[in-house]
């Protein structure tokens, strides 16, 4: 079977108190089971007065769910039928232009591993980090270049295909690690991580990775 890939980062490239961005792909090979994870965690929030503002976001994300939505949604990418793989990028407190160049530069690490390691790959679905249509096209004809071959490349609101924010919550666990050293939430998942690999912006720029 043919696996559906779900692509999204965590830390910015612009910034340059962001040292490092996580880029976290979540590959399945029934991408339809996924739908209902973030919102199975969502009604599963107890309705007490301290969580009533979790209980009010509109979108799921790493950074702004309690420790307990956090291990809860985990839990169950843990417990999915899903191929991880992370690429951590050290910027080395550089500001970077975020550009569809540099965004591809940064994004194509992750897909190259799942090429490397899947059969097959059906497509790949990534947070829409740009709304214009002329910047995504420049974005995938970037990647497309770095591949030397075209493949289906789908950029989705997170809002409307949460299975991205699976994505953000796997790169989210890993920042912090890397980060803050606290590796407490990426241990949850470290079993379904199949590729973690580091690089550093300068060389992914000039190509020498």
């Amino acid at each position: 079977m043919s696996y559906e890939i779900f692509i999204d980062e965590s830390g910015t490239l612009a910034d340059p108190k962001d040292r490092f961005v996580v880029v976290a792909a979540v590959a399945s090979q029934d991408p339809s089971v996924l739908i209902k994870l973030i919102p199975k965690a969502h009604k599963r929030i107890p309705p007490k007065k301290k969580l009533k503002k979790e209980r009010l976001i509109s979108e799921f994300k790493f950074r702004n769910v309690g420790d307990k939505t956090k291990e809860r949604i985990l839990k169950e990418i843990c417990k999915a039928e899903v191929a991880l793989f992370v690429v951590i990028c050290d910027k080395e407190n550089r500001k970077i232009s975020d550009d569809p160049k540099n965004y591809a530069i940064l994004v194509w690490p992750v897909v190259k591993e799942c090429f490397k390691k899947l059969v097959e790959i059906k497509r790949i679905v990534i947070d829409r980090h740009f709304n214009q249509p002329a910047k995504q096209k420049e974005f995938n004809e970037e990647i497309f270049r770095l591949a030397r071959r075209k493949f289906s490349i789908v950029h989705v609101d997170s809002l409307s295909d949460s299975r991205v924010d699976l994505a953000d919550f796997v790169a989210g666990s890993v920042l912090r690690a890397v980060r803050n050293h606290d590796g407490h939430f990426k241990q949850i998942i470290m079993r379904r991580i199949v590729v973690e690999k580091q690089h550093i912006w300068r060389k992914l720029k000039s190509g020498k990775t």
